[in-house]
């Protein structure tokens, strides 16, 4: 029994540096696109775009590419599964149908 607890305690200890290096991972991306989004919105300021104009745009981006994204990501899910099922079905154990 102890052997699944150390067990237990090495992948909880994995999962949480995973967590941690994905956690700076996307506070960079976040960052990074703060700041090349601030010299959008000079631009967009001295074009003389509103703030809410300037909002709304970058609501409609952002929903797009979530859009797109989730997409994307259900086709590819999709495609794996179809294509990863009949591999799958023939390893049945012996006996079964």
């Amino acid at each position: 029994m102890e052997a699944f607890v150390v067990r237990n305690v090495i992948m909880y200890a994995v999962v949480a540096a995973i967590l941690l290096v994905a956690g700076f991972g996307i506070f960079n991306i976040v960052s990074t696109i703060t700041h090349e989004k601030a010299r959008d919105i000079a631009i967009m300021k001295s074009l003389g775009f509103s703030r809410s104009d300037m909002q709304r745009m970058f609501v409609i981006e952002g929903v797009a590419i979530g859009a797109a994204g989730s997409f994307l990501g259900w086709a590819l899910g999709f495609a794996l599964t179809y294509a990863l099922a009949p591999s799958a079905s023939s390893s049945t154990p012996a006996g079964r149908k």
